[in-house]
C-alpha cells in the first residue's frame, strides 16, 4: 500500500495508480476511489502493513475496506 498526504489539508489518501493526464487514482478518507490532481499531494510513501496503518488511525476504516475491495477485482 502507498499513502500520501494532501498538501493543503494534510489528510491521508491511499495512492493506487498514476494516470496519463497528471492525475492519480486515489482512495479518499471517506473511501471513495477517484482521480485527483497529482501535484496536490506529497510523494507516495510505501506502507508494508496496511492493517497496522489502519489500527494506528493513519487511514480510515472506509479507506481500508475500499483498498481491499479494489485489489479483489
Amino acid at each position: 500500500m502507498e499513502i500520501c498526504k494532501n498538501k493543503k489539508t494534510d489528510k491521508v489518501f491511499i495512492y493506487l495508480d498514476e494516470a496519463d493526464d497528471g492525475r492519480a487514482l486515489m482512495i479518499t478518507p471517506l473511501g471513495d476511489t477517484i482521480k485527483l490532481e497529482r501535484d496536490l499531494f506529497t510523494e507516495p510513501e510505501d506502507i508494508e502493513d496496511a492493517e497496522s496503518t489502519h489500527a494506528e488511525g493513519r487511514i480510515s476504516t472506509a479507506q481500508y475496506e475500499a483498498y481491499h475491495t479494489y485489489h479483489q477485482r
